[in-house]
């Protein structure tokens, strides 16, 4: 039997200069909220239940997948008034993930979810829009963000998802959207302290205005393949070779042919 052929390649990304980063070994969601209850839009799967700020924080029925969380722009979800660090999420210089759907058409800049010591360089976790149609994925100083990386058309009122990634063997981060690579950056060293957790927002006025759905942390930093898999986007799939009886079935069909094709002719 001929070997089977090899994976598909992983879709092109936006940012052919960026390197790719190694496959995230033993990932394990730590925090997972997907907006599906109306009674409870905070609800988690995974890590703590989040509350509503103030009342422009709600649910809608209009998700990508099931419900989704409805934001004004002034209001966000969080552990309690303290803004305690939901259970779980990375610190220190551990790896993570941060991976949401998101629909807007807001201008602000507008955060999806952060924690840690704001004010302090290197001791933060935050994912937000940046200027125009673009993403920032920062640590509170320059030589720890990605600022402004290109996402076209971020702000049409559709679905997209957005991810931000942290390899700390690589001390790397990554930006994605829609599945494909966008941004990427080697940081000094993080120290995230576990502080200050916000979901629709990340500091000061950078409130999200719009739809979040099915935000996801991780523990490692997901590859570009596991990406695109969360994004919903087609991976090609290889034609499988067809069975070898099936071959020998086709070669006799075509001999059986010929005679009979021969005997005519005579």
């Amino acid at each position: 039997m001929r070997p089977p052929p090899p994976p598909p390649p992983p879709p092109p990304a936006l940012c052919p200069l960026c390197p790719e980063p190694g496959p995230a070994v033993g990932a394990n969601l730590l925090g997972h909220w997907q907006f599906d209850n109306p009674d409870n839009v905070g609800e988690a799967t995974v890590s703590s239940d989040l509350f509503a700020s103030n009342s422009g924080a709600t649910y809608s029925s209009d998700g990508k997948i099931g419900g989704a969380l409805s934001l004004n722009g002034a209001a966000y979800l969080r552990v309690n008034s303290s803004n305690a660090l939901a259970l779980g999420m990375p610190t220190g210089d551990s790896s993570y993930t941060l991976a949401v759907f998101a629909r807007t058409v807001a201008s602000n800049r507008g955060g999806f979810i952060g924690w840690g010591n704001y004010g302090r360089s290197g001791q933060v976790n935050a994912f937000r829009t940046g200027s125009g149609d673009s993403l920032t994925h920062y640590g509170w100083s320059p030589s720890y963000d990605i600022d402004n990386a290109p996402a076209l058309s971020l702000r049409d009122g559709l679905w997209h998802h957005v991810a931000a990634t942290y390899d700390s063997l690589t001390s790397t981060k990554y930006i994605y959207y829609d599945g494909l690579l966008i941004g990427s950056k080697i940081i000094p060293n993080l120290s995230v302290s576990g502080i200050s957790f916000a979901l629709g927002k990340t500091v000061g006025s950078e409130y999200f205005n719009g739809y979040l759905d099915d935000v996801r942390v991780y523990d490692g930093a997901l590859d570009g393949a596991q990406i695109s898999q969360l994004a919903g986007r087609s991976i090609p799939q290889p034609v499988p070779a067809p069975p070898i009886l099936l071959l020998f079935g086709l070669g006799f069909a075509v001999m059986a042919y010929r005679r009979r094709r021969a005997g005519i002719a005579k």
